[in-house]
């Protein structure tokens, strides 16, 4: 099992109650994990995986990629979402990383560091 502070790049549906979450990891760079049954409705991780926040994500790689096991938002940044101009850089600052990086491991916690501040 891996654990890690990632920042919310973007989440996508897969399958019928899944969702593919692209991170940015401090220790793995640029990921894709599934977490199983996050789109239900009782989902305790639900409100840890919004795009943008910062959470502290333990996931186990699979047959399939990697596995979301569990997630505790650590910073959810409040103060931009009552801002939209605000709202609208850090949207298109998360589509720019998620479009442009990949995982690279010697390099990801200073890219980390760099976007978290």
């Amino acid at each position: 099992m891996q654990h890690t502070p990632a920042i919310i790049l973007k989440k996508s549906d897969w399958n019928e109650s899944d969702w593919r979450i692209a991170v940015l990891s401090r220790d793995y760079g640029r990921l894709s994990v599934i977490a199983q049954g996050a789109r239900k409705h009782e989902a305790k991780l639900k409100s840890h995986l919004d795009v943008g926040n910062i959470s502290w994500l333990s996931f186990v790689a699979g047959r399939s990629g990697y596995r979301l096991t569990t997630a505790r938002t650590e910073e959810s940044f409040l103060g931009i979402r009552a801002s939209f101009p605000k709202i609208q850089a850090r949207a298109f600052a998360l589509g720019m990383m998620n479009s442009n990086l990949w995982e690279e491991k010697n390099v990801a916690a200073e890219i980390f560091t760099v976007v978290s501040d």
